[in-house]
Order: C-alpha cells, then structure tokens, then sequence
C-alpha cells in the first residue's frame, strides 16, 4: 500500500493529513487533480477529502 493511499484512508476517517513525496512529477499530478496510481476508488476519496 502506497503511502497515498494510507493518506486518503486516514483522511477519510477525519484525520488531517499532510503527504510529502520527492518526485516532482508525482506532485503536479496531484496538483492537477490527478492520481499518480490506480486503485480503486481511490480519485474520488481524494478528491472528496481535498475538497473537505
């Protein structure tokens, strides 16, 4: 399990989460609105805690 998919996870239990990662790349995408990587459900539980 990445680490964010163990983020969103604890985001929507209503932790506060904060995520770091050193590829840049990665962090636009996220920027952008995208998922860097594919499991289920998972953009929409981003997307939902981001707006939260």
């Amino acid at each position: 399990m990445s680490a964010s998919v163990t983020g969103t996870c604890l985001a929507e239990v209503g932790n506060h989460v904060l995520c770091l990662d050193v590829d840049p790349a990665k962090i636009a995408t996220l920027q952008q609105g995208g998922i860097p990587i594919f499991e289920p459900g998972l953009d929409d539980m981003v997307r939902r805690n981001v707006a939260a």
